[in-house]
């Protein structure tokens, strides 16, 4: 369940119950619109939508529509979505930014980040978004922001982090790198950050030397994702997950 409190309703007392995101809106502007935050298979766009499954309907030649793994990495946690329509111009390597005058402070031009690489293709320059939304998560949960995955149609490209959420729910600010390529009108609802929730967890790695037999048993799963049509995985082994 996703709990939405306006600002005014705030309490730092008040702590979501185990596996629940809380969602608290800093600005009152904000606690009748739709599009913030939604689940990330909310955000799933056109072109997946009304993407074929198979070539020619053939099943022994799949699409991405078809793979799984591909569909839970877009579908997975939350997303934060643009409030309204974003003009993005540029002058050279300056980028102006035209928004509703209500959402004035949502959005940002930043100069270059001195010491740090841009993405190949974008701007050194940022735009910072400051969402107007907190997240507070269960204790001893985090939560990784990242570019919506495998969006790679979005006009930008976002740093990652990661939040203690459980400690810490106010809003910092995203950083954008806008590509090169784009210039025109960033539509209302655009997906610019997701968010997944994980368990802060103690973790040890160890390498397995496997023998000829457990090596050839292992092989032969793979041959029969190569062999069999398509959908053996999420016949067999895929399990639903699941955000509201």
């Amino acid at each position: 369940m996703i709990l939405l409190i306006t600002a005014t309703q705030r309490t730092y007392s008040v702590k979501p119950t185990d596996k629940e995101i809380t969602f608290y809106s800093f600005d009152n502007k904000l606690q009748d619109d739709p599009n913030n935050p939604i689940t990330a298979l909310y955000s799933l766009p056109h072109w997946y939508r009304e993407a074929e499954r198979y070539l020619e309907g053939d099943v022994n030649k799949p699409t991405f529509k078809a793979c799984m793994p591909f569909f839970d990495a877009m579908s997975l946690g939350y997303c934060f979505v643009t409030p309204t329509d974003i003009l993005i111009e540029v002058d050279g390597d300056d980028i102006h930014v035209s928004i509703d005058e209500k959402y004035k402070t949502f959005i940002e031009v930043r100069p270059e980040m001195k010491g740090f690489s841009a993405p190949d293709d974008c701007y050194p320059h940022h735009i910072a978004v400051l969402p107007q939304w907190g997240v507070s998560l269960p204790e001893g949960y985090s939560a990784l922001y990242v570019s919506p995955l495998n969006r790679f149609d979005l006009p930008w490209v976002v740093t990652n982090g990661i939040i203690e959420n459980d400690k810490m729910d106010t809003p910092g600010n995203v950083p954008l790198f806008l590509k090169r390529s784009f210039k025109g009108v960033i539509p209302k609802g655009t997906p610019y950050v997701q968010i997944i929730p994980f368990k802060r967890e103690l973790w040890k790695s160890n390498i397995s030397m496997l023998t000829d037999q457990e090596a050839h048993a292992k092989q032969h799963v793979g041959d029969v994702f190569r062999t069999e049509p398509s959908g053996v995985y999420k016949k067999l082994y895929w399990e639903r997950k699941v955000y509201k």
